[in-house]
């Protein structure tokens, strides 16, 4: 490969690969592993709280919360001396009396009280009562609670769309779950029905924007697409999808590189974190200075 230098200046950092990285105006602070969500980024200070800045750094709400979530249409949860509230953009808040609660989702944030969990809307009310042992928050329509071990699929209202039936399941994008039966993964849809014929791997991974990561019983790693095509094989570690045009890989020493919707690298492995902002723009972190790829 072609030495490829960065200009740690204003002026763009150009590959053969005609992909360009520009440095960003964000600090680390700004950006510690919070994205820009509806217009806001959580942003922390030395004694742990955190409050939201907008995206020109501005704080508009101080740092007074032990807890915080990313703003969903203008809602999030909060969590402050081991008390829970839904916090809108204006700053006002509304107390919870649950045990536990986590940031809105489609809508829907979960809460948890007695050991039990269940999901409530952005007014505060109950939607689906907490009746369950565990739960994990919505991605998509459907979601996923627990009882006596197994898990279930529920949709928005809280109706069962299966029986207990499964040991482990995981949700990604487009209403597709990934489950494991005696070490083989399956992808099944929201009814529980398998979602491809004659197809089980060794791992798999979950769909986000359209792919997801498997490995065949003949040991290959592919992508594959929703409907269950080979798009390309993989040659490395780790991989990300986080935006709908690129995939962030790793290979060596948790360095992480750039792949294009085919499988080419178009970015080196040589950026030590990334992060997304609400446009949907990838960040790359590289020696204390953020790059943003356009």
């Amino acid at each position: 490969m072609k030495n490829i230098g960065l200009v740690f200046l204003l002026m763009p950092v150009t590959f053969t690969y005609s992909q360009m990285l520009y440095p960003t105006k964000l600090t680390d602070v700004e950006i510690f592993d919070y994205h820009l969500r509806d217009g806001l980024r959580r942003y922390y200070i030395k004694n742990g709280k955190s409050g939201y800045k907008n995206n020109k750094g501005e704080i508009l709400i101080s740092a007074q919360y032990e807890e915080t979530n990313d703003f969903e249409n203008g809602y999030t949860i909060v969590g402050k001396n081991n008390k829970f509230f839904i916090l809108k953009k204006d700053g006002t808040t509304t107390p919870l009396s649950f045990d536990y609660a986590i940031g809105f989702e489609q809508g829907l944030a979960l809460v948890r009280k007695n050991g039990k969990s269940g999901f409530i809307n952005t007014s505060g009310s109950i939607v689906i009562p907490p009746l369950y042992d565990d739960a994990q928050t919505f991605s998509g329509t459907y979601g996923l609670v627990k009882k006596e071990g197994k898990w279930a699929i529920i949709d928005r209202t809280g109706n069962l769309m299966t029986g207990f039936n499964f040991d482990r399941i995981n949700q990604g994008h487009h209403d597709i779950f990934t489950t494991v039966d005696n070490g083989s993964y399956f992808f099944i849809t929201p009814s529980g029905k398998p979602l491809f014929e004659n197809q089980q791997f060794t791992y798999a991974g979950t769909f986000i924007n359209g792919s997801c990561v498997v490995t065949t019983s003949e040991g290959k790693t592919f992508v594959i697409n929703i409907k269950g095509e080979q798009l390309f094989e993989l040659s490395y570690q780790n991989i990300a999808h986080p935006v709908p045009k690129y995939y962030i890989v790793s290979y060596r020493e948790d360095k992480n590189g750039v792949l294009d919707i085919k499988g080419n690298l178009i970015i080196p492995l040589e950026y030590e974190s990334f992060t997304v902002d609400e446009n949907e723009n990838l960040l790359l972190k590289k020696k204390s200075i953020w790059y943003i790829l356009k």
